[in-house]
């Protein structure tokens, strides 16, 4: 995630990237037109000409009218919040939507909403007020404790007349990182979802080198990895991954994992660069993990009726390296039903909590 010193940086970063764009050259030559300025012209760059719009009319009308926006991944990264936060945050008006950046995913158009610039500046004492004065359930009773992490994080289940909820809490300050509903029955049983796998997600304190060990010991189909280093350096990112694999007994030249680098920092933070990679067993694919029917009954009872059997089974019969051979921010934000529920199981999070986030807890 990039770290921008103000608003104005924000906004004027992302008319100019290269990637992921928002504005095209010849439509802000227009609206530069629009507002007087006659001599914006196509022998200008993208940033003089969104400098100059600025003079005149100020970053906040800018980013209005050019429908500047961050992503809900980057808000996701920067508060440690979840998606369907940001969704509740929007409704209730806390956030505000200003577009939509469009792009295609497994051979299909999508659409995913963009946010204002100036919500990337609120505050976390600002979200932390507002996810307190806007919790999403009452709290019931029967409590059951399912998973402790290391650092103390608690994964509580709590069971209601019709609904379940496992809330993730920090026992430190009874703090409620996360809630996830579902109907009330058995958990779906599979060697390859847990809880632990779940941990391991991000949004909460966490020991994220476990999930090599995890992938290791088989109890998971794949994982990501996160981590800094003084270097942007391919090379040494990808050395340094090396290393942490071959702590945990993972041999990448045996041919048996294989892994992508999803995202890495252009500019560094206090001189530390930010890579992500996603590590998947090789001449794997999800089917052989997973049987489709069992899964498809599972959510049937959480009441997910509207899945496409075709599209999913396509999906779990691609080989591994294909689901991350995608942007970052896609990876991390799937939109389909089925793109949700193949990220669940590719990295092993129990089907109730997949369930939740496609519900809503409804």
């Amino acid at each position: 995630m990039k770290n921008y010193s103000n608003v104005e940086v924000l906004i004027l970063d992302k008319i100019t990237q290269k990637s992921n764009v928002q504005i095209l050259k010849p439509d802000l030559i227009n609206l530069a037109h629009e507002i007087g300025l006659e001599e914006a012209n196509d022998k200008m760059d993208k940033f003089t000409i969104a400098f100059l719009i600025a003079e005149k009319i100020g970053y906040d009308e800018l980013a209005k009218k050019a429908k500047i926006g961050v992503s809900s991944y980057e808000l996701q990264e920067k508060f440690n919040i979840t998606n369907d936060d940001i969704k509740r945050m929007a409704k209730d008006g806390f956030l505000t939507v200003t577009g939509s950046e469009r792009f295609r995913l497994y051979g299909k158009d999508l659409e995913a909403p963009l946010y204002s610039p100036y919500d990337f500046f609120k505050t976390e004492q600002e979200i932390k007020d507002w996810m307190t004065a806007h919790p999403k359930r009452k709290v019931m009773r029967k409590e059951t404790t399912l998973y402790i992490n290391q650092r103390g994080i608690k994964f509580v289940r709590i069971n209601g007349k019709n609904m379940s909820c496992v809330k993730v809490i920090d026992p430190a300050d009874d703090f409620v990182h996360m809630e996830y509903w579902f109907r009330k029955m058995p958990f779906f049983e599979s060697p390859y979802m847990s809880w632990a796998n779940l941990d391991l997600c991000g949004g909460w304190p966490a020991n994220d080198e476990l999930a090599l060990l995890y992938l290791k010991e088989r109890t998971k189909p794949a994982a990501t990895i996160n981590f800094e280093i003084r270097s942007k350096s391919l090379s040494k990112g990808k050395a340094h991954l090396d290393d942490l694999l071959h702590r945990y007994g993972i041999n990448v030249e045996e041919k048996t994992f294989g892994y992508a680098l999803l995202s890495k920092d252009d500019k560094p933070y206090e001189g530390l660069y930010n890579w992500i990679f996603g590590i998947y067993p090789e001449n794997k694919k999800l089917s052989d993990y997973y049987d489709i029917d069992e899964i498809l009954e599972a959510y049937r009872k959480q009441g997910i009726r509207s899945i496409d059997r075709d599209d999913l089974a396509f999906l779990m019969d691609l080989p591994m390296s294909d689901h991350f051979d995608m942007p970052c921010e896609m990876f991390f934000c799937p939109i389909t039903t089925e793109d949700v529920i193949v990220k669940g199981m590719l990295f092993g999070y129990p089907i109730e909590s997949t369930a939740a986030l496609i519900t809503k807890g409804e």
